[in-house]
């Protein structure tokens, strides 16, 4: 969902003052679902039913970054199996760089399915928060 962008001009532009420039500024506003870390091993096929293995390292209602994976491109569509014994999660690769891809889930996951890929209980923090309880968001 896009909110809406933002141009800001400061400063004038002023080819005999060097020390005076224009400044442009384009915010894209988006809004986006909170990210939970956590390191869940998962299964991921691709349309020629070709699997790897890859490691999620956050999860969202309605998507994924993935670590591990191999081969990956951007527009391609994947089944992604948070658990073993559930059906899996259609999904399209939205960007991919430096061994990351960024995943949106076709469906928006349950409270529940994030809790198990978090590997948790309910709503605690994963293996990835254990030692660390502050509360902290990744950064990335």
């Amino acid at each position: 969902m896009r909110i809406g962008v933002q141009h800001i001009t400061l400063g004038a532009a002023n080819r005999h003052d060097p020390w005076i420039a224009t400044y442009s500024l384009e915010a894209d506003l988006r809004y986006r679902d909170h990210r939970f870390a956590c390191d869940h091993p998962v299964a991921v096929l691709d349309a020629a039913d070709r699997r790897q293995t890859a490691m999620v390292v956050n999860v969202s209602r309605d998507g994924a970054r993935l670590a591990r994976a191999q081969g990956l491109m951007v527009g391609q569509h994947l089944r992604v199996f948070i658990m073993p014994n559930m059906p899996p999660n259609l999904a399209e690769v939205r960007w991919v760089r430096e061994g990351l891809a960024g995943l949106r889930f076709a469906v928006p996951l349950s409270p529940r399915e994030i809790a198990m890929a978090r590997k948790s209980h309910g709503h605690r923090a994963g293996s990835v928060h254990q030692a660390n309880r502050l509360g902290l968001r990744e950064l990335r």
